[in-house]
């Protein structure tokens, strides 16, 4: 529904107040879904109090799945919450993707304990977790600092003990939310345990995560290395993926990587960017060979490039 999502709120008001008629679940759920936009919770809201009211029809979990998937577009987590306890005090069955939506709310509004008060309500209400569920509770602690990510590998473990089937979507989710905070040592043997016991299949985006905590640790030889299973496994290695892997040797010290991994670059024609010289710069910068910097500058400026004054000044 576009501009005219108003209109569709009003009608059955009119419809009500002029008409005399009584609305029912296929026009009122109708009215509902046109308020599923950005700020639009407060219609929501509105509606699914006024069915309350309605003759013969009580909002049900399609009514209240709408207006919390509304609450949430707009990171009102408090609004999702009431919504889901007034539901359950009215008798109706939550399910998981109910759960879900409210789960990906607190995780907007950086609510991280309410998303594991969500999932321990769900075990309570003998609701089962879902791949989606489990995926909405890992990016939702991944993306807070200290330890929480370490919840987030206790959580997944937990869900697969309890037969919860992962699959790569779940991986990637605690690899790249987490990232920040995981070693690639530890990600590359969670990636071994979820391919030999569940047959996953790794992808780009497990992989970029991985090379992602290798440029933090300045493991440059795991780096490389991970590169090379891309391109054996099939995979595209971009110009953002080299750019990790020469940013890991950077931070090591290894010039002569740097460079390698330039010419390797040109060879399978990928076009280098403005961070990739910078990044190969500031490595040679650091090495015997300082005099390749102004190599590499020019060949920048060669290919139209504009590279930082920080690179510059290596």
């Amino acid at each position: 529904v576009g501009s005219g999502w108003p209109w569709a709120v009003e009608l059955l008001s009119w419809t009500r107040v002029l008409g005399g008629l009584q609305p029912d679940e296929i026009t009122a759920g109708a009215a509902l879904r046109s308020c599923t936009g950005p700020g639009r919770w407060p219609h929501a809201l509105k509606l699914v109090s006024e069915m309350r009211s309605w003759r013969g029809l009580r909002p049900d979990l399609p009514a209240y799945s709408v207006a919390i998937s509304s609450s949430a577009g707009s990171a009102e987590w408090r609004m999702a919450l009431a919504l889901q306890r007034d539901a359950s005090a009215r008798g109706v069955r939550l399910d998981a993707a109910l759960f879900t939506t409210s789960i990906g709310a607190c995780g907007a509004g950086s609510q991280w304990i309410r998303v594991l008060q969500q999932l321990l309500e769900m075990r309570r209400s003998r609701v089962e977790p879902n791949v989606i569920t489990c995926v909405a509770c890992l990016v939702a602690l991944g993306s807070r600092t200290g330890g929480v990510w370490q919840r987030s590998v206790q959580l997944l473990a937990k869900e697969i003990d309890d037969g919860l089937v992962p699959n790569i979507a779940v991986c990637n989710a605690l690899l790249s939310s987490s990232s920040a905070r995981i070693t690639w040592i530890y990600g590359l043997g969670l990636l071994h345990d979820l391919r030999c016991k569940h047959g996953l299949q790794v992808d780009e985006i497990s992989y970029h995560a991985l090379l992602a905590a290798c440029e933090r640790a300045a493991s440059w030889t795991a780096s490389l290395n991970l590169l090379v299973k891309l391109r054996t496994g099939g995979l595209w290695t971009g110009v953002v993926a080299h750019n990790s892997s020469l940013s890991a040797c950077a931070r090591a010290r290894s010039w002569a990587s740097s460079v390698e991994l330039l010419a390797e670059m040109h060879r399978r024609a990928l076009r280098a960017d403005m961070v990739t010289y910078s990044t190969a710069m500031h490595a040679c910068a650091r090495g015997e060979p300082w005099q390749n910097c102004f190599l590499l500058l020019e060949k920048a400026r060669h290919e139209g490039l504009h590279v930082d004054a920080v690179a510059q000044s290596s």
